[in-house]
């Protein structure tokens, strides 16, 4: 994992951070946004991202992709506010729009799980633990990603776009 990343806690810490709540009827339930959390796909975001905003707004990609990085962790529509605050917002629209294709057509295709994210699931799931996926993504490309990297047995519930 990069050093920006967040590390996941060992199953050892989960378990003595529960420990004195099971017994009591709670149930336990971890959720995991899919973007960027099990799936690693913050460089091809940035790729994609760099490549539509030097297209839609004639920024060098260099610089299209360092501020695509500074303000990555909200949505791609509120970035664009941020760093084109000025531009027509039909413009900011149609780059949005083709950002999102090539994501769905791109980004998923060529991004892999994190390594341990297979582990922890079974470790989860071993306890009893429910897991839950979150994401923007619609629900149908959430179900093949799943499916592709054989991790949908994990999850009882997915939280997705309805878009």
């Amino acid at each position: 994992m990069g050093s920006d990343q967040m590390e996941l806690p060992s199953i050892e810490d989960v378990k003595r951070k529960i420990a004195p709540y099971l017994g009591h009827g709670v149930k336990v339930v971890h959720a995991y946004d899919f973007d960027g959390t099990v799936l690693d796909t913050m460089g091809r975001r940035g790729v994609v991202a760099a490549y539509c905003i030097q297209k839609y707004f004639g920024m060098p990609y260099d610089e299209a992709k360092r501020r695509y990085y500074e303000t990555a962790g909200i949505p791609f529509s509120k970035q664009l506010e941020i760093i084109f605050s000025d531009s027509d917002p039909s413009l900011r629209k149609a780059c949005i729009t083709e950002c999102g294709s090539r994501a769905a057509d791109e980004v998923f295709r060529d991004s892999e799980p994190f390594p341990e994210v297979r582990k922890t699931f079974k470790e989860l799931t071993d306890l009893g633990h429910t897991l839950v996926i979150s994401s923007g993504a619609n629900n149908d490309l959430i179900i093949r990603m799943l499916t592709r990297f054989n991790l949908i047995e994990y999850f009882k519930r997915r939280i997705c776009s309805s878009l």
